[in-house]
């Protein structure tokens, strides 16, 4: 969630024309006047966006906290949401969460009214009594906070089997060949693209299974059954997007391993399920599965 591009398509105010649209309820969403997205999303935030209308007309310190240091901030963010979700009666979606959590305030008083937003890297606004500290910003944070957005936006686009066909070929010996110690040696050789933004998403993605792979193998834990088993802790919602390209397991240890099982386990888990996924033809020819599941609860209640 990021409170200066629109919530519906994560697009910025300067690729869009026409004014952006501010959630005249809650004043904590954006929208872009491109295509409606406002109704598109209506049904969604309807709920969270009246509990808000309330609390903030009942509450009104919530929007007065100029002057607020970074803890007095986050505590009236903690003691916002913890009302809703006392209202809401329902799990918040990570989004409702983080609406509250990264509202946006000033980045040195904490000012929420008539605000400017950076137009470099649009994570960053301000009030007109701090705005000559902007350039220390842009010394600082700025190229940082962009490539944040820019990944964000690209993982929220890129479609998981345009980068997942790459490896239905690789297998354990190319990998031994090859040697690499680091990410960037392995996608320059088996996923090498010139578009940096697939290459980031690819890099995201992989680092889950190949630590592990990498680490089983620096440790000579070679794997000599045919069942393996993962557990992923404190797993969130983005290991549950990613989960389906741990099958480069099976490809990256073809000898042995023939089923795969990765379980995830978290309170941030959104869906619990269990499916069996369909694999490559490589993998289908090996008579090799790949089944994953999920659970929304701590480990020690697992």
């Amino acid at each position: 969630f990021n409170p200066n591009i629109c919530h519906w398509c994560k697009a910025y105010a300067g690729k869009l024309e026409g004014e952006n649209n501010i959630c005249v309820t809650c004043n904590m969403i954006l929208y872009c006047s491109n295509c409606n997205h406002e109704s598109l999303s209506e049904k969604n935030h309807q709920e969270v966006c009246g509990i808000l209308k309330i609390l903030l007309h009942n509450h009104p310190e919530f929007w007065e906290t100029y002057n607020f240091n970074q803890e007095e901030w986050i505590n009236s963010r903690k003691n916002l949401l913890n009302l809703v979700k006392r209202n809401l009666q329902r799990d918040m979606m990570p989004y409702e969460m983080q609406m509250i959590m990264f509202a946006k305030s000033c980045f040195v008083c904490h000012e929420q009214r008539n605000l400017q937003t950076c137009t470099r890297c649009y994570s960053l606004n301000y009030c007109s009594n701090h705005e000559e500290l902007l350039i220390h910003h842009h010394i600082t944070n700025c190229t940082k906070l962009k490539s944040c957005y820019e990944i964000d936006r690209n993982i929220y686009y890129m479609a998981l089997a345009r980068c997942r066909y790459k490896f239905c070929e690789l297998n354990a010996s190319q990998i031994e060949k090859l040697k690499a110690v680091n990410i960037h040696q392995f996608l320059e050789k088996f996923a090498y693209t010139k578009c940096q933004a697939e290459t980031q998403f690819s890099s995201d993605y992989l680092s889950g299974p190949l630590t592990l792979y990498y680490g089983i193998m620096n440790q000579d834990l070679y794997i000599n059954d045919l069942h393996c088993v993962v557990h992923i802790i404190v797993a969130n919602v983005l290991d549950a997007h990613y989960v389906l390209l741990w099958e480069i397991m099976l490809h990256l240890c073809s000898r042995k391993m023939k089923h795969l099982r990765v379980i995830l386990i978290g309170s941030k888990i959104q869906i619990e399920e269990r499916k069996n996924v369909k694999l490559c033809s490589e993998c289908n020819k090996g008579k090799r599965q790949f089944e994953f599941e999920s659970y929304c609860m701590i480990f020690r209640d697992y």
